[in-house]
């Protein structure tokens, strides 16, 4: 049967379809799963897992893609070779997320790339072709997060091989981009895929990548160069790192308070612009701000991470003719850093958190702390607001914390505003009071923001990055710009189909706001802003010609056409016309929307001879015979291994760290050591104290990385 029969469907069909859809797409539960299923009986249904999975990233202005490789089988579930299996496999992206593309491969040199059909069409076409065991993919969006991946067939002893690209939102700063790396979806299925291979390209504008676990604990980026000169970043995460979203931070190389794109095809011009309020503010409102740091080091990963995401943020968020202060404990006695406010300049604040960071006591001592700093603050008459960056547990009673509220009432807590962060994530405690459910001092912080007039955020380990968490306790702390607007106009023109990411009610002033849309006319661009800060209106006019550009390309226009469908979604309800125009938009711009779908097929229409398979990109842990070889023998052991490394010259004679985690990246084993014999280094490893399972042994030398799975019998 052709395809072109197989496509052409009657028109009223469709439009009843699409009505379904209104009425379900929006009550679906967001979880990752995954399952693998022969045909033959529906309710034979078992487990898959993920083989393998390798993620690539780039930079695309003011969002990251994301490509995201998948090696899947089912493993471990005693089919035979001879079964045709199903896989379905439903994942969560952000809210945010933008689909752009997917891949399957038919075999190891053959890949199919997917088209876009409304989702009665693709469905259709995938049904039939599953009943005619032919090759096909099918990729839809059932909730503004959530997504299935269905694939046929699998042999049961087999496996299949498929990509699936995104686009994430960046949060902007004048001087870097921070985005998250969605991975905690590998989090599924009868076997976790234990390592996560990440490569960054890298791109014009932008240097210096690092990727963090969501404890803020940095993952290593080693740089490379490929045959062609083309610089790339890699590195391997354990379990411990992807299991929940990662966060990914690069550099931009000319920092601008103005990011400005714009993009045409086919007659249609778009335009990006993202303006930080501190560029524009004549005056800008000046502000005190008290740090108070409460670390029980027992409860967090560690104080560098934490440190790091302060001084980020106080950075961003701090102007220079702003002032700061740092309050700590030294042992169990008050430390004040300085009997003065200080200038909240870049050079200062590093100076500062260096000093204080081997004084810290690693316990914490929330009372006195809030007493005195309260205290201070209220004496030196300078107003301003408390950060309070915390993981006490010290208060999780009830009773106690009532106590101590209500004796930093009696010190004039409704005065000061506390905004704070409770950055545990480890060792972490929950309780039900009364009908509601607080983890360590939560209670206590909760009433404690409430009463100060100040807010409350918590890291605990969850899916909020500890960078973000930090970020929103210290933007609520410092002045901001309320009802911020943009209004753009070209020369000899006019915008239309303005978007902005969120609903600005207000901003930090050292924060960017966002707006994305369609012009016409020409450049510059004359912009038009607005907002109240401190009690003062401020109106300004800027202009914005060619030496602002940002290079860019169809990414912009497919980040407009995701805010054009969501809009034409939301309206579909009442007016089935406008779902027909957003499944014209999606088909034509190559974004997924709630009623199409990615569809691939053994069909040569399909076939993409030019997609390049950037699984093959070296990760530094698969390397030619002419360069390092890694052995490790025997594998599987049962007491000893001996691991030799041939060809590592430029590290003669230097000790390497050996370590061996297990599959939830626990650190079971770690020594320094090593032999060398000219270029080859060997040593033996006694791990009779292992258990008997899978590990991975790792190998470091300075900037190389070495990984293997070993097997303990």
């Amino acid at each position: 049967m052709h395809l072109n029969l197989l496509i052409m469907k009657p028109a009223k069909k469709i439009v009843l379809f699409i009505l379904f859809f209104i009425g379900s797409q929006f009550i679906l539960s967001a979880y990752n799963q995954l399952t693998v299923s022969d045909v033959r009986f529906a309710n034979y249904v078992r487990p898959g897992s993920i083989d393998s999975a390798f993620l690539v990233v780039r930079s695309k202005g003011l969002y990251t893609e994301q490509s995201m490789y998948l090696t899947i089988s089912a493993r471990g579930q005693g089919f035979k070779v001879t079964d045709s299996l199903e896989i379905s496999y439903r994942f969560d992206l952000p809210a945010g997320a933008i689909v752009t593309d997917t891949w399957l491969w038919l075999d190891e040199n053959t890949i199919s790339k997917g088209k876009l059909y409304d989702k009665w069409t693709a469905s259709g076409i995938y049904e039939n072709i599953v009943k005619r065991r032919r090759d096909p993919s099918l990729l839809f969006k059932e909730s503004a997060t959530q997504y299935l991946l269905k694939i046929f067939p699998m042999s049961g002893t087999g496996s299949r091989k498929i990509k699936i690209t995104y686009l994430i939102p960046s949060t902007i700063g004048r001087d870097k981009l921070s985005s998250q790396l969605v991975s905690n979806y590998l989090n599924v299925g009868f076997s976790k895929v234990d390592l996560l291979k990440v490569v960054y390209f890298e791109h014009a504008g932008y240097t210096s990548p690092a990727v963090f676990n969501s404890k803020g604990e940095p993952v290593s980026l080693y740089r490379k160069s490929d045959p062609s000169g083309a610089i790339y970043y890699n590195g391997i995460s354990l379990f411990k790192d992807y299991s929940e979203n990662m966060e990914f931070i690069v550099q931009v190389l000319k920092p601008s308070p103005v990011i400005f794109s714009t993009f045409e095809r086919n007659g249609e011009q778009y335009y990006q612009l993202a303006i930080e309020p501190n560029s524009f503010l004549e005056s800008k409102p000046t502000h005190s701000l008290m740090i108070c740091l409460d670390l029980d080091m027992s409860n967090i990963v560690g104080k560098i991470p934490v440190f790091s995401s302060i001084i980020t943020n106080l950075k961003k968020e701090l102007g220079d003719k702003d002032e700061f202060n740092v309050s700590f404990t030294k042992g169990f006695q008050y430390q004040l850093y300085s009997t003065q406010w200080l200038n909240a300049t870049d050079d200062k604040i590093e100076e500062v958190f260096n000093n204080i960071s081997n004084q810290i006591s690693s316990i914490s001592s929330s009372a006195l702390l809030m007493n005195e700093t309260l205290h201070w603050m209220i004496n030196s008459g300078a107003g301003g607001n408390i950060l309070f960056i915390t993981s006490g547990a010290g208060f999780h009673n009830v009773s106690s914390a009532n106590l101590l509220i209500e004796a930093l009432k009696s010190e004039g807590l409704e005065r000061v505003p506390f905004h704070i962060a409770d950055v545990s994530s480890v060792n972490v405690n929950c309780s039900n009071y009364g009908s509601q459910y607080f983890c360590n001092n939560q209670y206590f912080l909760t009433n404690l923001a409430r009463i100060s007039r100040g807010s409350s955020n918590v890291f605990l380990g969850g899916q909020q990055s500890l960078i973000g968490t930090i970020g929103i306790a210290v933007t609520n702390s410092v002045p901001v710009l309320t009802n911020p607007q943009i209004y753009p106009k070209p020369l000899n023109g006019y915008t239309y189909s303005r978007y902005h990411p969120v609903t600005y009610d207000k901003i930090g002033l050292n924060e960017f706001i966002f707006q994305v849309g369609k012009y016409k006319g020409e450049l510059p661009f004359f912009i038009d802003i607005t907002g109240e800060s401190e009690g003062k209106v401020y109106n300004k006019f800027l202009q914005i010609d060619s030496s602002y550009l940002v290079a860019t390309d169809k990414t912009l226009e497919q980040i407009w056409a995701d805010y054009q469908i969501k809009y034409y979604e939301a309206a579909g309800g009442k007016n089935p016309a406008r779902i027909s125009d957003a499944i014209s938009l999606s088909i034509d711009s190559r974004v997924m929307s709630l009623y199409t779908a990615f569809l691939c097929l053994e069909d040569s229409s399909y076939f993409c001879p030019n997609c390049v398979d950037e699984t093959k990109t070296s990760t530094g842990t698969k390397v030619d015979k002419k360069d390092v070889q890694f052995i490790v023998s025997p594998n599987p052991f049962t007491e000893q291994i001996q691991i030799v490394l041939n060809a590592v010259s430029d590290h003669v004679n230097e000790l390497a760290l050996i370590q061996v985690y297990d599959l939830q990246g626990k650190l079971m084993y770690q020594t320094r050591g090593g032999t060398w014999a000219g270029e080859v280094l060997s040593f033996d490893l006694n791990l009779s104290e292992l258990k008997s399972g899978m590990y991975i042994l790792v190998v470091k030398l300075k900037d190389k990385v070495f990984k293997k799975k070993i097997i303990k019998l």
